[in-house]
């Protein structure tokens, strides 16, 4: 990852990361109306967002911090 993105310090925040690694949602709306359901925007750099997933996935399962918000969260889901 690091041949990928380079230096972390030249991202001033995570969510420009995030739009860097296309992990951000598109914007879906119409006049006062917002979309709930948007797709992620998938367009760019592939192998950096597949392991930025791998490594949210390896920090969920392995730190009791993250396994509890995690679970916590999968119990809110509304299901379809």
């Amino acid at each position: 990852m690091n041949s990928e993105i380079g230096s972390i310090t030249t991202f001033h925040s995570s969510y420009i990361l995030a739009q860097y690694a296309d992990l951000t949602w598109r914007r879906g709306n119409s006049a006062d109306f917002e979309l709930e359901n948007t797709s992620i925007t998938k367009a760019n750099n592939t192998y950096l967002r597949y392991n930025l997933g791998k490594v949210a996935n390896s920090i969920r399962r392995h730190i009791p911090k993250y396994q509890t918000y995690y679970a916590k969260k999968y119990a809110e889901l509304l299901r379809y």
